[in-house]
């Protein structure tokens, strides 16, 4: 008899067969069991291991053995007349046809009953990594974080010299091509905290750490500092220096260009330049650490202290450039513009010489072309200026993080949403902790309807800046853009509650407030421009006039819209074309110094239209209707896509009388979240016409029911309808 014939006769064919199903079928058990009796990973693998290696020892029995009446005997012992394996292939087949009914139920009950509850799972999970790694820092090889030294002088008052020292070593690695540094505002963001040096790697994205102390007496100054590999605290180099003060540039310089010697040994190739310290002599430069250090902190007294100290800075050493630049961007950031009260057409006056003397000194100076691109940002219309002059610094110095963020103010403000959108990303991938950034980029992904990069962002830098009091702001806003409420009234109160004295906590609480309609309360004790439309719908139309036109010089484009909505709702369009045209010689020069390019989806545009159409200017009304069409053409190309959006969308064909388009607009804005309340065609009298349609009125019963619903769960009373 053959092999085959042997093999078929004896059942191995039919045995092998039923151990496969049999085999299949505990694989999936197992897959489907061991998670939820949390076992380990490895577990399946280990059970597919044991099955396999049965596999042979099953096809041996079914070989050597045969099952007989009397039971298991060798196969040898078994007379062929005797043999019953034709009976036993007979309950292998009953055996088999079972088994594979068994296995074609479970594939079905998999694939049609858990299938769609775990590929949801899996996606959401995916998702939500997608999410996780898009807000991370990315981590380079070439990259090193300066940690601010340690203060070991007996003054406790030579802090900011050991922190100066710190800042000017980073700026000069900063400066160096192919080497990520992270930035100043997330390294010394640790200052003081006992966080694993792994922790600090990761939170900035960076492989290497320099840490150090200074000791200053008299003059005299000892310096220490150390290179440490973040991932496990490795030591690469440390070095102390004892010198004269005299000596501080030179000593900067060194322990730079050493930094960046051990660096290139190990990671970078090729040459790698440093740029030379600016000198001057030591009391100088000790009073422009000194006022370094006091303007990030970000603060009107910290402001005017700065300022005074460049000053004197100046009269030790008139030619000292940099005190020269960095006076003249604390005047600006001192206006009311920016942090400070001082009005803008003032701190520009004052800033202009203050930079332009620093360029006449040091035509190479990165941080007199990052003024000039400032003192230009803040004038209405001079973008393009703006732009290229700070290009020009970030040439010089490309890894400073300040004009990096004014930049990207600047392109914002030219409709470049998506560019101004990456630099950000690009800012925060260098410095992941610098809080301006970490704003800017939350809200320019809720205009362009990313909620969920903006939602992860704001939650990756509450595990390094818990309690800060910029986040909450960021986070707040974030819902309240957002049109989610409850959330953004929560976090804006308390905060509110933490920073009773900060303007911009009270700002924030006052249009969490006027989302959800409590206008008295705002008309009350509120700030900014949640107050102007409080006020207006309260109809306290002299006291609104003021506040708004009060608006005008520290909310730019958003104070001009806002006033001229104003005045066109309340019957002024006479006062809005007589403020246009006294001071704009036509609709180019207006658009000029207010394009409103930034995503918000400004409507100033289309109030100017309908003021020209209620005084029957018919031709200046269709000049703006085009002009205002072209405007929101232009931010959906670049990206813009909220609620903002769609209310004026509708705005603008409400006043070109399309009322089936108005009201798709405003059912979209409806369905992502904004609440009408039942007063909308009162504070917005281009919508007068929509009062009785069904749709018009579905809306404002469902914006007054969700508005409720918000209202009832913060424990407040209901609107009345």
């Amino acid at each position: 008899m053959s092999l085959f014939n042997e093999l078929k006769r004896r059942n191995v064919f039919k045995v092998a067969a039923a151990y496969i199903i049999v085999g299949w079928l505990i694989m999936q058990v197992g897959d489907t069991l061991a998670p939820a009796l949390l076992l380990p990973e490895w577990i399946n693998s280990a059970l597919a291991f044991f099955l396999i290696l049965g596999f042979p020892l099953a096809l041996f029995f079914a070989w050597a053995f045969e099952m007989t009446p009397e039971g298991i005997k060798k196969e040898k012992d078994v007379d062929r007349g005797e043999s019953i394996t034709h009976v036993t292939s007979q309950k292998l087949n009953g055996i088999i046809m079972a088994l594979l009914v068994l296995a074609l139920g479970y594939f079905a009950f998999d694939k049609f009953v858990l299938d769609p509850g775990r590929d949801a799972a899996e996606i959401e999970a995916a998702v939500q990594t997608a999410q996780e790694t898009a807000a991370e820092p990315e981590t380079d090889e070439n990259s090193i974080a300066v940690l601010p030294f340690v203060n070991m002088s007996d003054d406790a008052a030579n802090e900011y010299f050991s922190d100066g020292i710190s800042e000017e070593i980073l700026n000069a690695l900063a400066q160096v091509k192919d080497l990520k540094v992270a930035g100043r505002t997330s390294s010394f963001a640790f200052k003081g905290k006992d966080q694993d040096l792994r922790t600090i790697g990761e939170a900035l994205g960076v492989k290497n750490i320099l840490e150090g102390s200074v000791r200053k007496a008299g003059d005299k100054v000892r310096i220490t500092a150390q290179l440490i590999q973040a991932s496990d605290g490795f030591h690469l180099w440390s070095e102390t220096y004892d010198r004269e003060l005299t000596d501080i540039f030179a000593i900067q310089d060194e322990i730079a260009q050493t930094i960046l010697e051990q660096l290139k040994m190990t990671l970078m190739g090729g040459e790698s330049e440093l740029q030379i310290s600016t000198k001057t002599d030591v009391q100088t430069y000790e009073l422009y650490l000194r006022a370094r250090q006091l303007i990030h902190q970000r603060r009107l007294d910290s402001f005017q202290l700065a300022a005074q100290l460049l000053r004197q800075a100046i009269n030790e050493d008139p030619g000292y450039a940099p005190a020269y630049a960095q006076l003249g961007i604390v005047t600006l950031l001192d206006s009311e513009l920016n942090y400070g009260t001082t009005s803008a057409e003032q701190a520009r006056e004052t800033a202009l010489p203050q930079i332009q003397q620093a360029l006449d000194i040091s035509p190479n100076l990165a941080e007199g072309w990052a003024g000039l691109g400032l003192y230009y940002l803040q004038l209405p219309g001079q973008a393009d200026l703006a732009i290229e002059h700070l290009r020009k610094s970030l040439a010089l110095n490309p890894n400073q993080i300040d004009p990096s963020n004014w930049l990207q103010t600047a392109l914002t403000s030219q409709g470049e949403i998506a560019q101004s959108t990456r630099l950000l990303e690009q800012i925060l991938d260098r410095d992941p902790l610098y809080r301006p950034a970490i704003f800017n980029l939350a809200v320019k992904y809720v205009l362009t309807n990313q909620l969920d990069k903006s939602e992860a962002l704001i939650e990756r830098s509450k595990r390094y800046l818990a309690n800060d009091v910029g986040l909450a702001r960021a986070e707040g806003l974030h819902y309240l853009l957002s049109q989610q409420p409850v959330e953004g009234y929560r976090i804006a109160k308390q905060n509110l509650e933490l920073n009773p004295s900060d303007p911009g906590a009270r700002v924030a609480f006052s249009i969490a407030q006027m989302q959800l309609y409590q206008d008295e309360a705002v008309a009350e004790s509120g700030l900014g421009w949640a107050k102007c439309i409080s006020l207006s719908r309260l109809k306290r139309v002299e006291e609104a006039e003021n506040f708004c036109r009060n608006l005008l010089d520290t909310y730019g484009e958003q104070g001009i819209d806002l006033y001229f909505w104003f005045l066109v709702d309340n019957g002024r369009e006479q006062v809005l074309l007589q403020y246009l045209e006294e001071r704009w010689s036509d609709l180019d020069a207006f658009e000029k110094d207010f394009p409103s390019h930034d995503g918000f989806a400004w409507q100033t545009m289309g109030h100017i239209a309908l003021a020209y159409r209620l005084v029957g200017n018919d031709a200046m009304y269709a000049n703006a209707m085009q002009r205002f069409r072209a405007n929101l053409d232009f931010q959906r190309t670049n990206g813009a896509d909220s609620p903002l959006m769609e209310l004026s969308e509708a705005y603008y064909f409400a006043l070109a009388g399309d009322q089936d388009a108005t009201l798709a607009h405003l059912e979209r804005a409806s369905a992502m979240g904004y609440k009408f309340s039942s007063n909308i065609s009162s504070d917005w009298k281009i919508y007068k016409e929509l009062d009785g349609h069904p749709r018009f009125e579905a809306l404002k019963q469902d914006g007054v029911r969700r508005v409720n619903a918000a209202r009832e769960e913060l424990g407040l009373e209901p609107l009345k309808t």
